[in-house]
């Protein structure tokens, strides 16, 4: 950030860059600087510069000489010997150098494998696999006289350094991963489980023999169950019979039935919400459009009040114009037209002043009820100038008129920007169709 403040500065750039990249000629033009003040800055900077530089490289030189010492310094070591891993480890890949008296130095990949464990060693893993195994075998079951649940039976025991063959005299009746069939009789049965555990070379065997029975429901369930197999054991009735009484207790078996109160209400509810949402929608979509009729007929009205003004009638009775045309035989006659927003807002001024409000009240109502900047300012110019006679108030409508037409000109070119950007949706679709009415029958042709 230094450099590169003083590199915009002028003397810096023509006196002192000069003199760090060619010195002869920096001295030069250093020579030819007037003020001392600026001499002294500039030999400050060069001094400042050189011993920077100079201490860079003074101090990659020694890092440099250094780490060469380090690492590359007398002759390779020579090794006869590399310590193995752990046993029950994987083995690990040593890169060594050779070199024969015969041959040029090459290099060479050892793989070292792990040391093997002695005979005490491997006595004592095959020992402790068998303490596991006896430890773990019943899982969940609490005796091996009466196994209901799965048993654990590892492919691997002593932290896995002792593998582990599982034999079952009847695996029909239990699987390898220890889980006890379903069709075990209820009377039991009794499996006699081996295991082999290996260590190296050396071998041990492991002996269990436990009974297995069918896993029994406990508690009220439990008896149910039974209850219900007892009541049911001719398996070709047409009915399934639900016993009377279960442990010796009578009992009633009922049907649930769903109550559809709750849903019911929560329809109520949500068609309460819907209908609430249904008339708000309604109501912002019929003031969106009533503001958009306001604006749309806003340079229209002013253009009317002009004409009518010029012509010499007043403000009022411009007013009772306007709001006459409502009840015109061929305005009756053309009911599909679209609402005349501003014509009902001129009848209900004109009323408001039929009813005793003044002039400029029911102006300034027919703006705040307009909800539009544009009215607000026309009422705001009638009630400023209502007294200031016509001459003034039509130049100002007229050109308040202008600027309504343009307002509206730049308003239909946004809404036609806007439904062109609407049709890109449509016309994508279009084409999509189009290109697969002339791709299929072409595939079809080809392929068929």
């Amino acid at each position: 950030m230094y450099c590169t403040a003083r590199w915009r500065e002028g003397w810096w750039r023509r006196y002192v860059w000069p003199c760090i990249c060619c010195p002869g000629f920096g001295e030069g033009r250093l020579q030819r600087l007037k003020c001392r003040k600026i001499k002294e800055t500039v030999r400050c900077a060069l001094a400042g510069e050189s011993g920077i530089l100079i201490l860079s490289g003074v101090l990659a030189l020694g890092v440099g000489v250094a780490v060469t010492g380090v690492v590359g310094a007398g002759t390779p070591e020579e090794i006869r010997e590399l310590k193995k891993p752990e046993a029950g480890t994987e083995p690990v890949q040593e890169p060594l150098f050779i070199k024969g008296s015969r041959e040029t130095a090459q290099s060479y990949t050892v793989e070292v494998p792990a040391r093997l464990y002695t005979s005490e060693e491997t006595e004592k893993l095959l020992e402790e696999g068998r303490t596991e195994l006896d430890r773990q075998l019943l899982g969940e079951n609490d005796s091996a006289d009466h196994v209901t649940r799965a048993l654990c039976l590892p492919a691997q025991a002593a932290e896995g350094r002792v593998a582990v063959a599982w034999t079952i005299d009847h695996p029909e009746y239990l699987q390898y991963d220890g889980a006890p069939a379903e069709d075990i009789p209820p009377e039991g049965v009794s499996v006699r489980l081996e295991a082999r555990l290996t260590c190296q070379e050396e071998e041990r065997y492991y002996h269990k023999q436990v009974v297995l029975y069918p896993l029994e429901e406990e508690g009220w369930a439990g008896r149910v169950k039974q209850a219900l197999e007892e009541a049911n054991r001719d398996g070709t009735a047409d009915m399934y019979y639900l016993p009377r009484t279960v442990d010796g207790q009578p009992v009633v078996w009922n049907r649930n039935r769903e109550n559809p109160a709750l849903m019911l209400s929560l329809v109520i509810l949500a068609v309460g919400f819907l209908l609430v949402w249904r008339r708000r929608e309604q109501a912002r979509q019929e003031e969106e459009r009533r503001r958009a009729g306001l604006f749309r007929e806003y340079p229209a009205f002013v253009s009317r009040m002009s004409l009518f003004l010029g012509a010499g009638l007043s403000v009022r009775q411009v007013f009772y114009r306007m709001a006459g045309r409502r009840g015109r035989p061929e305005e009756k006659k053309n009911r599909n037209r679209p609402r005349d927003y501003l014509t009902e807002e001129i009848i209900l001024t004109c009323r408001e002043m039929e009813q005793g409000v003044s002039e400029t009240q029911a102006y300034r109502h027919l703006g705040e009820r307009s909800g539009l900047l544009e009215y607000r300012t026309f009422t705001a110019l009638l009630v400023q100038n209502i007294r200031k006679g016509n001459q003034e108030l039509l130049a100002m409508f007229q050109s308040e008129a202008d600027k309504a037409f343009a307002d509206r000109r730049r308003n239909a070119e946004a809404l036609g920007s806007k439904a062109g950007t609407k049709l890109l949706m449509p016309m994508g679709l279009m084409l999509v169709v189009v290109l697969i009415l002339v791709i299929f029958p072409a595939c079809v042709s080809f392929y068929g």
